[in-house]
């Protein structure tokens, strides 16, 4: 190769370079003042309310919170993994409204108590069409999977991180992921192949994967010391992280943008919008948005939005392709 074809080379556009350009661009195109918002909860350690990017979001009226772990509405993060989840959900989720629940004190507890009452109030009054779970525990809880089942029997889409380095664990895949009413989320890399820390995928189901891979988010300036891969941007403090967790609130966000896109009023309404409230009507739009990476005897699905909901497509026939789907 001659030098100057090697100066001319560019990196590839990223996945959220994409989701910016196409995907959120088709749905911001028919946004309109005083549409339903999508409603989201995260389940986590909190959240700082006094970082800059969370901030912004609460002036907005995009947040509301409770702290579930000392049963309070005052919330804060003591551990900064909140801060950071919630964080992508409010960058990739740019209209929803987020609510956080704190149900740890600190990202590895075995205490399912606040989590069982923060889910309970998520479907029961806060009435969320979507859960964000960046969490997991070894084994299961019954009364946390009773939630659970009532949740997406509500019409829930429940997303979980399918978990981090447990490759050699008897249940590799954590609870509640391993649940089949929930989304269990794999992380791929920058190309877009399975993360080494994954755990094998399921046999005989759907997997879905996500950007989870150094991946950049909000953390609290007051706890910083002795936590690698912080960087600071214009005064405002941030981490780099990679781990299911990191890819858990995209994919809850993408499925938040197939909701607002259906929901968007059009000259020939999409029909049966409850089905993509489901588990079995979201998954069936994501495979049509996903490559599909073989391993052996099972599949891993890599979700490009944008492949399906972009503006090189005409709208009317986007909703064609989606009322198919949730027909079929």
């Amino acid at each position: 190769m001659s030098t100057n074809a090697s100066r001319s080379f560019k990196k590839p556009y990223t996945w959220a370079h994409h989701w910016k350009v196409s995907f959120d661009a088709c749905i911001d195109a028919s946004r309109k003042e005083g549409d339903k918002p999508v409603k989201i909860a995260i389940f986590d350690t909190g959240v700082d309310l006094n970082h800059p990017d969370i901030m912004k979001a609460v002036k907005e009226g995009r947040v509301q919170s409770y702290d579930f772990v000392d049963d309070k509405d005052d919330i804060v993060d003591l551990d900064g993994h909140g801060t950071y989840c919630a964080s992508l959900l409010l960058k990739f989720a740019p209209t929803a409204r987020i609510f956080i629940g704190r149900v740890f004190r600190k990202s590895q507890s075995s205490d399912t108590t606040p989590i069982v009452k923060a889910i309970k109030e998520a479907y029961q009054n806060w009435h969320v069409d979507i859960m964000s779970i960046s969490l997991g525990f070894s084994n299961p809880s019954q009364t946390m999977e009773d939630e659970i089942a009532r949740a997406a029997a509500e019409r829930v889409l429940i997303f979980a991180s399918a978990a981090n380095h447990t490759v050699h664990e008897q249940q590799p895949i954590r609870f509640p992921a391993s649940m089949s009413q929930v989304f269990c989320i794999f992380s791929a890399d920058a190309e877009g192949k399975l993360s080494s820390f994954n755990p094998e995928p399921k046999r005989g189901s759907y997997n879905f994967m996500f950007p989870g891979e150094r991946i950049k988010g909000a953390w609290p300036a007051c706890h910083t010391e002795g936590v690698p891969d912080i960087i600071h941007q214009n005064n405002i403090t941030y981490r780099i992280m990679s781990g299911t967790s990191c890819a858990t609130p995209i994919a809850a966000a993408v499925a938040a943008g197939v909701l607002e896109f259906v929901w968007q009023p059009r000259q020939r309404p999409i029909k049966n919008l409850h089905g993509f409230r489901t588990r079995s009507g979201m998954e069936r739009v994501f495979l049509e948005m996903a490559r599909a990476r073989i391993l052996g005897d099972r599949v891993v699905y890599y979700v490009l939005p944008w492949t399906l909901i972009t503006p090189l497509k005409d709208k009317a026939d986007i909703s064609a392709i989606l009322q198919h789907i949730i027909e079929n």
